[in-house]
């Protein structure tokens, strides 16, 4: 990362991890940082997540099948994935985009795009977590894929060979009557399981704590429950922020506020 001049200000608009994460390095690199957020720090997706960090999860949404299941989700209010509808031109432009970038090509040249950031992500965090000695209940157990039928089953090991031949991702296969003895508090009578012993975990509420705290320790600003209202600019630049809190100005903006981007 580029080192700061003497003095420069960054302000991130956004402070769930990647807005956490931001401010570290821009702190690290000797710039003045300060992070809003419209509500309180972590408090949204970055708080409400499973908190796994999945080098296997190399796959991105537009595989092959992933149009029917994008379909179907526009009846079902309660489906896993789900598109909302609309009228919007915008919309069905997205939709047309996504579904000509479900097949096999699109989604192996993805992947393998994913797959330099799950692996760079998890050599990252290793580190940080380690120097910063962080207590976020930090887990090198694996991710278990459970299966109920024969059929999973078959279907899974379809896919495993699949990542095995294509990005070096492979996971064991665990039998049915071997699965107690890996997890306990599994049901009986089901088909197996597939384990891919490279992923971790983490507490995210605990990460996000501790790596708060570090960073006001170290100097870095969090201001909550701060409305970004509007965007300034001038030649082209961004001047400064209108928020509920204020104007706030900086000589660099980084925005990372997700689903609100």
């Amino acid at each position: 990362m580029k080192q700061a001049l003497d003095g420069e200000r960054v302000i991130v608009v956004g402070a769930g991890i990647i807005g956490i994460a931001c401010a570290h390095y821009l702190s690290k690199a000797g710039f003045s940082v300060a992070v809003i957020d419209r509500g309180t720090i972590a408090g949204a997706c970055s708080q409400a997540n499973c908190g796994y960090i999945c080098p296997s999860h190399v796959l991105p949404l537009t595989e092959p099948d992933a149009i029917g299941v994008a379909l179907k989700s526009l009846l079902n209010r309660n489906a896993p994935f789900r598109v909302k509808p609309s009228f919007r031109p915008a919309f069905w432009n997205w939709m047309w985009q996504f579904t000509r970038r479900c097949n096999h090509r699109q989604m192996l040249w993805a992947g393998a795009h994913l797959k330099a950031i799950l692996d760079s992500s998890l050599v990252e965090y290793r580190q940080l977590i380690s120097a910063e000695k962080f207590d976020c209940e930090w887990k090198e157990n694996g991710l278990l894929y459970v299966l109920q039928s024969e059929a999973g089953m078959e279907k899974f090991a379809k896919m495993d060979r699949m990542l095995t031949e294509h990005f070096g991702v492979t996971a064991e296969r665990v039998e049915g009557n071997d699965l107690p003895a890996l997890e306990p508090a599994l049901k009986s009578g089901l088909a197996g399981a597939f384990h891919y012993k490279n992923d971790v975990s983490v507490r995210p509420d605990l990460l996000n704590v501790a790596w708060t705290d570090s960073l006001q320790e170290s100097g870095v600003e969090f201001i909550e429950n701060c409305q970004l209202l509007d965007v300034v600019k001038a030649h082209g630049q961004i001047t400064h922020l209108e928020t509920s809190q204020g104007e706030l100005s900086a000589d660099r903006f980084i925005f990372a506020t997700g689903a609100w981007a």
